[in-house]
């Protein structure tokens, strides 16, 4: 799913002082620029909706979407596609990666704009990573307001909704330190790279429950925006 935004920008839209402007490269063509370095052999992808940041992968590759809405080449230069059209949560619990043995070696996760749907595409996906070399890239993770942030999306205040997936920093950051992590500053709310995977790890899947009723009732307001920016640096990718 890409950032929901359409036509008239609306006063929920309007970029706050406190959040850091992102001057990176525009993270479809970071994503390419990683399909070139790393060469998956298998890609995953959840929430591919029109199949645009689906283009340049290679290899084996997966894309999830509940309504795909495809209006690009996606099946161009690829050893495989599969799309599997519902919930990520279906596709996991079909067992497909394990019937055909496939080992992730990039993944780009932005599907539904709730922490809790995000955290459980991490979990599953790292299940089936191929090493601690393997990438994920997880996408919305560093709102620009606190509007845009909020669980809730009321349209007549912000067009754009990246949801409350910015949980998924101090989650890993309290759960999983021993995942690399870097935010990457591409505009327009970020990409966050996650190497040093374990598939073997069952930290998140055993404390799902605890983390959810931690941060469920949590907002930027209430976590503290100084706090939340002060668990990361934000890298260049140009």
């Amino acid at each position: 799913m890409f950032l929901k935004k359409k036509s008239k920008i609306r006063p929920g839209d309007v970029p706050e002082p406190e959040f850091p402007v992102l001057e990176g490269m525009p993270y479809e063509e970071y994503l390419a620029l990683c399909h070139d370095r790393l060469k998956p052999r298998t890609y995953l992808e959840i929430g591919t909706e029109s199949g645009k940041s689906l283009v340049p992968a290679r290899g084996h590759c997966i894309a999830i979407d509940p309504e795909f809405k495809i209006s690009h080449d996606v099946a161009a230069n690829k050893s495989s596609l599969f799309l599997f059209q519902g919930p990520s949560d279906d596709f996991f619990a079909s067992n497909y990666m394990d019937r055909n043995a496939f080992k992730i070696d990039f993944a780009f996760l932005d599907g539904m704009h709730l922490f809790e749907f995000l955290l459980r595409d991490l979990i599953n996906t790292e299940r089936h990573v191929s090493g601690t070399d393997a990438t994920v890239m997880m996408h919305d993770c560093l709102p620009f307001s606190r509007q845009i942030a909020l669980r809730t999306w009321d349209t007549d205040i912000n067009l754009s909704w990246t949801g409350d997936v910015w949980k998924l920093i101090p989650i890993i950051a309290r759960y999983r330190p021993d995942i690399e992590m870097k935010v990457l500053d591409c505009p327009p709310t970020a990409l966050v790279q996650l190497r040093g995977l374990d598939p073997n790890s069952t930290v998140l899947s055993d404390n799902y429950d605890a983390i959810v009723g931690e941060f469920m009732n949590e907002t930027l307001d209430s976590f503290g925006v100084e706090e939340f920016l002060n668990l990361f640096e934000l890298s260049a990718t140009s």
